[in-house]
């Protein structure tokens, strides 16, 4: 819970913390990112009184907590997950792999775990309990992971405009190398691909890794 007063000092304002869900595992990163449910639960991080002690202490050095939140999917294994999102009514039955070339593939396909139907309200609702449990422990601001997999309301997908709504909580998604549409197959493709990275920002901030990468090109190339 300590937070030393050299991280105000260096000027930083704010800091992200690995997603505070339940997990099974520990001893990797990787854990954090296979969650066990939408609640604030035990991890190799700790438990909710210590995310409570870290916000507060962060606070008073003017410190802004921003919290990790893995909303596409859950742990692989689902005898232990949240139980009332076990049915298979809010999963999608696809068998795939997510394709980064493949829209459709990429908000439906797995990432290695099973891939959540985020366009299910009750899944929606698990979300946004979890989002008001993080602000009531102090945290300021959210990270979804693997934002680029959960659909848009152009989709079909009602996830990022309701949950976004239930919550002042600054937000933003990461964006791992296209939104699912190739930038490099010609004009068309490539709007299509920039009207997606559009909607998202509807409703989020993005981190886009290939337009991060083409700038910094452009400026170290002059």
């Amino acid at each position: 819970k300590d937070m030393p007063p050299e991280i105000a000092e260096a000027g930083f304002t704010s800091e992200q913390v690995s997603p505070p869900q339940a997990t099974a595992g520990t001893g990797a990163w990787w854990w954090f990112y296979q969650p066990l449910g939408f609640y604030i639960g035990s991890n190799a991080m700790g438990n909710e009184q210590s995310l409570k002690a870290l916000c507060s202490e962060a606070h008073n050095y003017g410190i802004k907590i921003i919290a990790d939140v893995v909303a596409n999917h859950l742990a692989g294994d689902h005898s232990n997950i949240q139980d009332d999102l076990k049915d298979g009514q809010y999963w999608h039955s696809e068998q795939y792999n997510a394709d980064d070339g493949d829209r459709y593939r990429v908000t439906h396909g797995k990432i290695g775990m099973p891939d959540l139907a985020t366009e299910n309200s009750h899944v929606q609702d698990c979300v946004i309990k979890y989002l008001a449990q993080l602000k009531s422990a102090g945290v300021d601001g959210i990270r979804f992971d693997a934002a680029k997999h959960i659909g848009l309301p152009s989709e079909g997908d009602q996830f990022w405009a309701r949950v976004t709504a239930s919550t002042d909580l600054w937000s933003y998604g990461e964006i791992l190398n296209n939104p699912g549409i190739s930038l490099d197959e010609g004009a068309s493709t490539r709007q299509q691909a920039i009207n997606v990275m559009k909607e998202y920002s509807n409703y989020i901030g993005i981190t886009d890794s290939v337009y991060g990468k083409l700038l910094r090109d452009e400026l170290a190339n002059g």
